[in-house]
């Protein structure tokens, strides 16, 4: 999409503006870095120490809280620079 915009195909602007996607594409790459890194931990550390994780569904749970937590705090910027355009 932001591609499109770049080159000048702007259907989606009065939808979602050019840096609005451009920030939300920024904070979603740190946000996805951050949960392949906490992904490895989970796997690497029970594997380097040859012990189970004591509460796998506890990190099941940290996974969802953290995913709405951030879906939240994207919607909200998202709602927040749109009305900024206006």
């Amino acid at each position: 999409i932001m591609g499109f915009a770049h080159m000048g195909y702007d259907t989606l602007h009065p939808v979602i503006a050019f840096n609005t996607a451009r920030a939300v594409h920024t904070n979603l790459l740190v946000v996805w870095l951050l949960s392949g890194f906490m992904g490895a931990a989970y796997y690497i550390i029970p594997e380097e120490a040859e012990y189970e994780l004591v509460n796998v569904k506890l990190a099941y749970i940290q996974l969802t809280r953290k995913l709405k937590c951030l879906l939240n705090i994207e919607v909200q910027m998202i709602i927040q620079i749109s009305h900024l355009r206006l």
